[in-house]
């Protein structure tokens, strides 16, 4: 007889294998958790390195903008460089005559010699300087323009251009300097040429153009526009300056009494 409590062999190894399959079924989540952990990890690291490269190409974009500006400002540098070097030499330009100039005085000089030119005055050289000076300008201007082509815009332009040679300091109205006369500390504020430099410079061109061939009626120097440029240089360095440019009025002498002598009335 067999008993009953004792299972059989292949009873047993079906147990057996059903305990194992619940097992494999437990471990199963798990397993899948830790692929999933590893994945997330690996995906952490393919989005840092990303981050990296990215980072490394804003970087290397920077450096090339950098390099370029870098660049441009030499380029400028160079050219404005070469543009003073240019005026320099326009400013340069000695008087033609001044070698007759310098024999006339020593003619004079000599009593035995005959005065036949006068010597030029101070404001005639000036006059011929500034003459020669323009006409370099004119020269160098590109496209280089003639005389009978010149405008009051090209005389504007000529005035703007002898700007940056100025000594004259203008404050910005922001700055803290602006409309005194005598600023107790220096400042960035740029030069400039000054209102009356530049309003005679123009009286002298204006008689130089006319004395050398040109029309009272077209006058470049005479321009409305140049009136215009010279009227808003004073208006601004008057107070940009914290001075006035208006012309005093001259006091009237008083009229003369005689005095008489002491005694003379008596």
């Amino acid at each position: 007889m067999v008993e009953m409590g004792v299972p059989e062999p292949e009873e047993a190894e079906e147990s057996v294998q059903v305990e194992v399959s619940g097992a494999d079924r437990i471990a199963e989540p798990e397993q899948q958790m830790g692929n999933h952990s590893e994945q997330e990890e690996t995906d952490a690291a393919v989005r840092q390195k990303e981050a990296v490269r990215q980072k490394e190409a804003v970087r290397q974009k920077e450096a090339v903008r950098q390099l370029e500006a870098v660049r441009q400002k030499e380029a400028v540098r160079q050219k404005e460089a070469v543009r003073q070097r240019k005026l320099h030499a326009v400013m340069d330009v000695e008087c033609p005559n001044s070698d007759s100039i310098s024999n006339n005085n020593d003619n004079n000089n000599n009593p035995n010699s005959s005065s036949s030119a006068a010597t030029l005055s101070r404001y005639e050289n000036q006059k011929r300087r500034d003459w020669n000076t323009f006409g370099q300008y004119l020269k160098n201007h590109r496209p280089p323009l003639s005389l009978s082509r010149c405008s009051g815009a090209h005389v504007l332009e000529f005035l703007r251009y002898l700007d940056q040679f100025g000594k004259t300091k203008v404050h910005n109205p922001i700055c803290p300097f602006f409309g005194h006369p005598v600023p107790p500390a220096p400042c960035p504020c740029p030069l400039r040429q000054a209102w009356g430099s530049l309003d005679a410079l123009v009286g002298r061109l204006r008689a130089a153009y006319e004395e050398n061939g040109g029309k009272p009626e077209t006058n470049p120097f005479g321009a409305r526009a140049v009136r215009l440029y010279l009227r808003e240089v004073r208006d601004m360095q008057s107070k940009a300056r914290g001075v006035s440019y208006e012309k005093k009025k001259r006091k009237r002498p008083l009229p003369h009494t005689a005095v008489p002598p002491p005694g003379e009335g008596l």
